[in-house]
């Protein structure tokens, strides 16, 4: 069986935060890390249906700018089962150019 490799480009950057939406278990996830094409959470849940490949609105805070809500729509690109949870790895698909910036702030 091939399998196809996608190397990422940006540096991921570790956080603690929490991401909500209405298509995650219990509407929240934990925020692992994150950089400026996506995200790895954790979900405590099993999730009740395959959310791989769903476009999900979320919002959250960033860590340097806990003042203003950073929020978009990601794509669920991969999601895999764990010692303690559920992992899934997100893409950023609609960000404004003020979310994308406050963004890249965060993370420099």
């Amino acid at each position: 069986m091939t399998r196809s490799v996608t190397l990422r480009k940006e540096e991921r950057h570790r956080t603690e935060l929490k991401i909500l939406s209405g298509s995650l278990p219990n509407f929240q996830a934990q925020l692992l890390d994150i950089s400026e094409g996506g995200a790895r959470v954790k979900m405590n849940t099993v999730p009740s249906d395959d959310i791989r490949g769903i476009r999900m609105p979320f919002r959250t805070r960033l860590a340097n700018q806990m003042a203003s809500v950073f929020q978009g729509v990601a794509r669920v690109a991969w999601v895999q089962e764990t010692m303690d949870g559920f992992e899934a790895g997100l893409e950023w698909e609609q960000l404004t150019n003020a979310a994308f910036s406050a963004l890249k702030e965060s993370i420099a």
